[in-house]
């Protein structure tokens, strides 16, 4: 813990700030600022560096990572951001207050192109569960004021906590107006559920005529190089909503396909190794994430990670998509059972986690001794229906989702049910759908009488799909007496948690066919933490 007073006059990089960095970086931060006076410093770019704004991410008790990107023209197609092809060193500083008159961090961070002119700092030494502003300084530039907030002590016992959580916005498909009213919603920490970009051109072309058309994307192809993907970064953050989210509100990142490529796994084939390659680095390059989650090579270390709120909350952050093996067919019409499964994907062998995460998360749901475990998971985890043969095309296979591994699922439930775990709630994005189920013990058994062993809530999209009619449909049918609601509005949840309940709210925008756009609660919702299953608020 440091003081106030000692740490206004600090000049220093966190310790785990330093992780990831070469010795040249770490040279010039033991300089202080006489390192900043060389070539590399003096050089500056042709326009104002901050244009993609600033973020935070991964609150700790005694830490965060702050981040931004230098580009001055972001969407050069080049996707170095108009930002000449050498180093710069950009100061930072962490303070008590937005006016900065206590500054409890400072320090200097290198970057150049081999990172997209990225910056990310993890800041330690901060105290928990207290609200915290930083800024970045290149030359004599400034950038926004960002506002973050770091998590809890683990032992500290704390009343309430909220969390927002989202997927799916494509550029081109709207306006990401639900941030607005996020920001206005002051979560303690977003989690953001995947999709956050889409590899491929989707944009207004399918919607001829539509107010969105002068949403272009850049570039203007299905993303091939690192520098495609870093301009399509680049394209979405010039959003402002989603800049003012990102500014104000800490953010836990997942990463599911559309980053990369569609219906995304651990494919061995050069070509798609390449091209995680590309992916991943740009992925990393654009989020608040550390220094120590810098891709290596096609993999990406700390890909699944916990945050805790004290003794209220554990978040297990997990990563369906880096070490799944092929994912297999969910349509065989000939060989379907009669539950409407495909004989492969009952197969044992096939992973949807790998075994080292499904250890690390089967451990973490067991030991985390906190009120409530809350999973954030990319894709659709519980069955959609008892016999899935009467499912409508379009959700026959929810991107891809835990039904193409039954047995991975399987081995996850039944844990919960050997170790009496019932404080399990599943946040899911990808289906741009809002969707509430509690999930059955057992993808065989379809009793309503037999208690669910946790819940679900499937978000909806924050664009994709484009402009289309909320079609709120409640009622559980006798094939899917789980599905307690699903709609299709453009949103996102908000949740909070106490010690006696978790209560979740559905947030519909009005419009994304316009850059602003009014908010309501659609539907709400109530979990218990010694008691399975989702009631109505």
């Amino acid at each position: 813990m440091h003081s106030p007073s000692n740490d206004a006059t600090a000049t220093t990089l966190g310790r785990r700030g330093l992780l990831g960095l070469g010795a040249g970086v770490l040279g010039a931060l033991s300089l202080g600022d006489r390192a900043l006076a060389g070539p590399a410093a003096s050089a500056r770019p042709s326009g104002y560096p901050f244009t993609l704004g600033v973020a935070s991410g991964e609150p700790r008790p005694d830490s965060v990572v702050i981040w931004t990107r230098l580009a001055s023209e972001p969407l050069a197609d080049d996707g170095f951001g108009g930002m000449p092809a050498r180093d710069f060193a950009s100061k930072w500083q962490v303070a008590e207050d937005e006016r900065f008159s206590v500054v409890v961090r400072a320090g200097a961070a290198r970057t150049g192109p081999e990172v997209g002119h990225s910056v990310h700092v993890e800041v330690d030494g901060l105290r928990p569960n207290r609200e915290y502003w930083y800024r970045f300084r290149l030359g004599t530039e400034l950038s926004p004021v960002g506002r973050t907030r770091t998590a809890p002590d683990p032992a500290q016992s704390i009343a309430s906590m909220s969390f927002a959580f989202a997927s799916c916005q494509s550029f081109g498909q709207g306006w990401f107006t639900p941030y607005e009213h996020m920001v206005q919603d002051d979560p303690d920490v977003v989690l953001f559920l995947g999709d956050y970009i889409y590899c491929q051109p989707a944009g207004p072309v399918a919607y001829p005529g539509s107010p969105v058309a002068s949403r272009i994307l850049a570039p203007p192809r299905r993303c091939e190089t690192l520098g495609d993907f870093r301009a399509r970064y680049a394209t979405y953050k010039t959003d402002p909503h989603l800049q003012e989210a990102h500014r104000l509100l800490p953010w836990s990142v997942t990463i599911d396909d559309n980053e990369i490529e569609n219906d995304l796994w651990n494919d061995p084939d050069p070509a798609a190794v390449e091209r995680r390659r590309a992916g991943y680095q740009a992925y990393w390059e654009n989020m608040p994430l550390s220094p120590a989650q810098r891709p290596v090579g096609a993999t990406m270390p700390g890909s699944f990670r916990r945050l805790r709120y004290g003794t209220l909350a554990t978040f297990h952050m997990i990563d369906s998509r880096q070490f799944r093996t092929q994912p297999p067919t969910a349509v065989c019409a000939p060989e379907e059972r009669p539950d409407g499964y495909c004989p492969d994907v009952l197969n044992p062998a096939s992973s949807i986690l790998g075994d080292e995460q499904e250890a690390w998360l089967l451990d973490g749901l067991s030991s985390s001794g906190t009120t409530w475990n809350v999973l954030g998971n990319q894709i659709a985890f519980t069955q959609r229906d008892a016999d899935g043969r009467l499912l409508p095309p379009e959700e026959r296979d929810l991107g891809g989702g835990w039904d193409r591994y039954v047995a991975d699922r399987q081995t996850i439930l039944d844990h919960l049910v050997a170790d009496d775990i019932r404080n399990l709630v599943i946040v899911t994005g990808d289906s741009h759908r809002n969707w509430v189920l509690d999930t059955p013990r057992d993808y065989r058994t379809w009793d309503a009488t037999v208690p669910p062993v946790c819940t679900e809530f499937m978000v909806t999209s924050i664009t994709s799909g484009g402009e289309r009619n909320p079609d709120p449909r409640y009622a559980p049918q006798k094939s899917t007496p789980h599905l307690l609601y699903r709609d299709q509005s453009h949103g996102y949840g908000l949740t909070r948690l106490t010690p006696a309940e978790m209560r979740t709210d559905y947030r519909a925008v009005s419009t994304i066919w316009a850059p602003t756009s009014t908010v309501d609660t659609i539907s709400s919702w109530v979990v218990h933490p010694d008691r399975p299953g989702a009631s109505r608020a």
